[in-house]
C-alpha cells in the first residue's frame, strides 16, 4: 500500500467522506467525523470506515473506490478504528455481505439479535425476510 496513509479523519474531508458512502448508500447524516478513519493517497480520499458507539460498537459502513479494491485497505481501517479506541472489546455490523466481513473476523448472530440492537430493526415489517445479516466481532476470537 504504497502511499497510502491511513489516519483520522477531519472536517475537511467530510465532503469527500459523504461522496464516496453516498455512492454505496451508506447514509452518514448523523455521523461525526470523529467517528471516521479514511485512507488517502496524494492528497485523496480512496477508502472511508465509520464505527460508531450507542449502546454498543457498530461498524456502520465502509467503502472504498473501486480502483483501489483488493488491496486490504477495508482491513487497514477497520483494524485502524480497533487499535483507536481501547474499550472496542465487541463490534457488530449489519450487512447484505456477510462473506466479506467473516474475512475480518465477524461471525453472523441469529436474526432475533436484530430486533433486541437496531430500533429501525424492531419495527420493520421485513424484519423476517431481511437480507441483511447481524454479525458480531469479539476481539478475544482473534
Amino acid at each position: 500500500m504504497s502511499g497510502i496513509i491511513i489516519r483520522d479523519a477531519s472536517s475537511e474531508d467530510s465532503p469527500c467522506v459523504e461522496a464516496l458512502m453516498s455512492k454505496y448508500y451508506h447514509g452518514i447524516d448523523n455521523v461525526s467525523i470523529n467517528d471516521v478513519a479514511v485512507a488517502e493517497k496524494n492528497g485523496y480520499v480512496i477508502a472511508a470506515c465509520v464505527v460508531i458507539h450507542n449502546d454498543f460498537y457498530e461498524l456502520h459502513s465502509i467503502a472504498v473506490v473501486p480502483s483501489y479494491r483488493g488491496m486490504g485497505l477495508a482491513s487497514s481501517l477497520f483494524e485502524y478504528m480497533l487499535a483507536r479506541d481501547e474499550d472496542i472489546e465487541k463490534m457488530y455490523v449489519r450487512t447484505t455481505y456477510p462473506d466479506f466481513f467473516e474475512k475480518l473476523g465477524f461471525r453472523k448472530l441469529d436474526i432475533s439479535m436484530k430486533s433486541n440492537m437496531w430500533a429501525d430493526c424492531a419495527v420493520c415489517d421485513k424484519l423476517n425476510r431481511c437480507r441483511q445479516s447481524a454479525m458480531i466481532f469479539t476481539l478475544d476470537q482473534q
